[in-house]
């Protein structure tokens, strides 16, 4: 890999595995599927119309950062379809690929290396929840930075404790790229940064310290200003604030509250943990390593606070698989962390974990292929209720339709914008918010919906359907039945 040209097997190597993994797993956008699924569809229909000139957050709503919508508005400027999405993924993810193979082959042969690479996506199909979240488009960006601390952290054994302020920087770009998506994607690496820092700081780089963290500062500012001017600019940045930063404080207490006693039971708290095993193995790896390993103790407190961030994380939240995916890009560490142990503990020990950490993603993987769609695919109902739709909504009476607490893919389905901004599901949005609560009622007090389509979790707006509007005829779509609620006319 000496050259560019040298290189170029592992750029399309990188490129062809990334494009198989999209082309199997990200069923809500690859072209071998038609499955809408659930925040995929809504963060497309959110770039899809921003393209078109609506606005997050004052036109549509939702509670994640505008990074994502903008992704996927660039997806639809690539296509128009959701293969531009699709194409963005498997680039994103042939630079993870890529990164991750770089690291294992500071330890390791091309061919175990690539072995490894195959093993990692093994773990990222283990968290996969039907594609295009937040969480994948981190991924090449932290595959990076952990190559880089790798490198620095080999450095400072032989002295050099000098941090290069780049990887400052692109750790501060992650935290930006984490404000803008979700912000507690961000923990992994607050907790590098962190172990940086105090590695700086014991080791008295003052000066190098001050660049690191202009640097950290710097890179945050480069990708979140630009939105920020945005929004102001369109007098929308209290809007985006709140649907970016302040509703998710009241959401990260109410996830928090779901955790092991009162969410998902003993059973799949063991299993969800054993699936998270590259974040809680690196804590008990690092602490190992910390304690009997001299020279290994720096590196040890960088991953130990990685590890120890992301996993409090983990356990604090209800446990949704997609957010282990933060995880996956820490399986080259735990690796390399347990293949350097071997001459520090008996061989079979690191060796045995080793070989169960590989084996693992392989079985569950191939488990999970078995019934993946099975999961996602909403296409029957949601193919039935658009129909329902098209056949009882006038045409020219479509932008001023909305749904209540149902899936967002029917919009896509419809080619419709949904005529108001709280456009999904609005029950269990605004139980986690008294303001948003406050806000649908105000929004569908206004009957400027001509239908609307329930489920019948319509508790929030049942006076408003009991009073101004009646019901049509309702209609059983596969498990569900839908009923479309026309405005009474003055």
């Amino acid at each position: 890999m000496s050259n560019k040209v040298s290189r170029l097997p592992y750029y399309l190597g990188s490129l062809l595995l990334a494009f198989l993994f999209c082309l199997r797993f990200s069923i809500t956008t690859s072209f071998l599927f038609n499955i809408q699924g659930e925040d995929s569809a809504m963060f497309y229909l959110m770039g899809k119309s921003w393209t078109e000139g609506y606005l997050p957050y004052v036109s549509l709503w939702d509670h994640k950062g505008p990074l994502i919508f903008f992704i996927n508005s660039l997806g639809h400027l690539l296509t128009g379809t959701k293969l531009g999405v699709f194409i963005i993924q498997t680039v994103s993810l042939s630079f993870f690929v890529y990164f991750t193979f770089l690291t294992f082959r500071k330890r390791f042969s091309d061919l175990a290396s690539a072995g490894l690479v195959v093993t990692s996506l093994f773990w990222l199909g283990c968290s996969y929840e039907g594609g295009n979240l937040t969480e994948e488009y981190l991924l090449p960006f932290l595959a990076l930075s952990i190559y880089l601390t790798y490198n620095w952290l080999e450095q400072c054994k032989d002295g050099n404790k000098e941090h290069n302020p780049w990887n400052a920087f692109l750790l501060g770009f992650i935290l930006g790229f984490s404000f803008l998506t979700r912000l507690t994607n961000a923990l992994g690496s607050c907790g590098m940064m962190l172990g940086i820092g105090l590695i700086l700081l014991v080791n008295q780089r003052w000066k190098n310290l001050l660049w690191n963290v202009v640097a950290y500062v710097a890179g945050f500012l480069v990708i979140t200003a630009p939105f920020v001017i945005y929004f102001q600019a369109h007098g929308a940045l209290h809007e985006m604030m709140f649907g970016t930063i302040l509703y998710n404080l009241t959401n990260v207490e109410f996830t928090a509250n779901k955790t092991i006693a009162n969410g998902p039971g003993a059973a799949n708290f063991i299993k969800f943990c054993i699936l998270a095993i590259n974040s809680l193995g690196l804590i008990l790896v690092s602490l190992y390593s910390f304690i009997f390993v001299k020279e290994k103790r720096e590196s040890a407190l960088v991953w130990f606070l990685a590890s120890l961030f992301l996993s409090l994380w983990f356990l604090k939240s209800n446990m949704s698989a997609h957010y282990r995916t933060l995880a996956v890009p820490f399986f080259t560490v735990l690796i390399i962390e347990l293949w350097d142990l071997r001459s520090h503990m008996p061989k079979a020990i690191p060796t045995v974990i080793a070989l169960g950490l590989i084996a693992l993603p392989l079985f569950q993987t191939g488990k999970k292929l078995l019934d993946y769609g099975v999961y996602f695919d909403n296409s029957e109902e949601l193919t039935a209720a658009a129909n329902y739709v098209r056949e009882t909504v006038p045409e020219e009476d479509m932008d001023a339709f909305v749904q209540y607490q149902g899936s967002q893919g029917i919009y896509l389905l419809l080619d419709v914008v949904p005529c108001y901004h709280n456009y999904s599901f609005q029950e269990t949005q605004a139980g986690k918010s008294p303001v948003l609560a406050e806000d649908v009622v105000k929004e569908f007090s206004t009957c400027k919906a001509k239908y609307i389509l329930s489920r019948g979790n319509d508790g929030l707006i049942r006076d408003i359907l009991d009073t101004k509007y009646e019901p049509l005829p309702s209609r059983k779509c596969k498990n569900a039945t839908y009923t479309l609620y026309k405005r009474l006319e003055d």
